[in-house]
């Protein structure tokens, strides 16, 4: 959940500048409703969001999170890590990418599992990551 936080906290802080996500699906039953199958399937994952999100808003009084959509939508460069063995997070990441194209960057990792890209491709990791955040950021003097 860490990548989904950091998108939202992104959208609420003009502080975080960039934001770096790896294995990010949804952080709201809207999110993954945007993407997921329009089968059985789908159906079935959107009815238990629907309960599970439910749910969990009658037992708090926080308020509901912004969508993930919205976040990336709403002010930060964005690179998306998604592990080529989890099609959800290629899924999640072109609506995202949709969202604001022109600030939200994705990168797939074929041979990797969720959220183990780095240990798939030091190399290419590091290349991606230290490039995004140099161009988003700036380099140094």
């Amino acid at each position: 959940m860490g990548g989904e936080e950091a998108i939202g906290a992104a959208a609420a802080d003009a502080r975080i500048r960039a934001v770096v996500a790896e294995g990010v699906t949804g952080r709201t039953a809207a999110d993954k409703s945007r993407w997921l199958p329009h089968g059985l399937d789908g159906q079935l994952q959107r009815g238990i969001d629907r309960l599970t999100y439910t749910l969990t808003d009658l037992l708090t009084p926080a308020a509901l999170p912004t969508t993930l959509h919205d976040a990336a939508a709403a002010r930060s460069p964005f690179l998306l890590i998604t592990a080529g063995t989890r099609p959800d997070e290629a899924n999640a990441a072109a609506d995202l990418h949709a969202a604001a194209p022109s600030r939200v960057r994705t990168w797939n990792v074929p041979a990797a599992g969720h959220t183990h890209t780095l240990a798939a491709d030091p190399a290419g990791w590091e290349a991606q990551v230290a490039g995004f955040l140099d161009n988003a950021l700036g380099t140094p003097d």
